[in-house]
């Protein structure tokens, strides 16, 4: 069959259906975004930084919520008014029109020091980055010392997902 895409039209190769855990997925980043809130009245540790930060060291210091920069900042993108503000005010600070918009709109977020699902910006007990491309290292940086919490970071050197070399072994 053909699928319409604007005025495009597109032949469908593969029957496509709706994601059937799409609303169980929205529930639980619902609730890490609450238990981000809540982590520091539980006597959990609270950091935030990448996604690929290598949380399993953080679990050595016991019951632990990482807050993942990217994906907060997309989540931010899907507002474009809470977005505009954000990036606005770190602009206004003379950080870049170019960097990346998930770092943009988290520092922004920090900066205004407003949480995207209400209240202030959770304070992290520290930051903790793997830095794998040049704006992670500093864009974790930056947020640590605007929240006033040490910073920790691990440099990763680049190469292929999954490819093993040795120069990146000794590195």
């Amino acid at each position: 069959g053909e699928l319409t895409m604007g005025t495009m039209k597109v032949q469908q190769l593969y029957k496509t259906e709706p994601l059937k855990c799409w609303e169980k997925a929205k529930e639980l980043r619902v609730k890490h975004y609450r238990d981000v809130v809540s982590a520091k009245k539980e006597g959990k540790i609270l950091s935030s930084g990448s996604m690929e930060a290598i949380t399993e060291l953080i679990a050595g210091f016991g019951d632990h919520i990482h807050m993942a920069s990217e994906p907060y900042g997309a989540t931010i993108g899907s507002d474009p008014e809470f977005s505009r503000q954000c990036v606005e005010a770190l602009e206004s600070r003379g950080y870049a029109r170019d960097l990346c918009a998930y770092t943009r709109n988290y520092l922004g977020s920090v900066l205004i020091n407003r949480y995207y699902f209400g209240g202030k910006f959770p304070k992290p007990d520290f930051c903790f980055q793997s830095h794998s491309c040049e704006s992670h290292g500093k864009w974790l940086q930056a947020a640590s010392e605007i929240m006033g919490v040490p910073y920790f970071c691990i440099d990763m050197p680049l190469a292929p997902h999954g490819l093993r070399l040795e120069s990146r072994v000794e590195y």
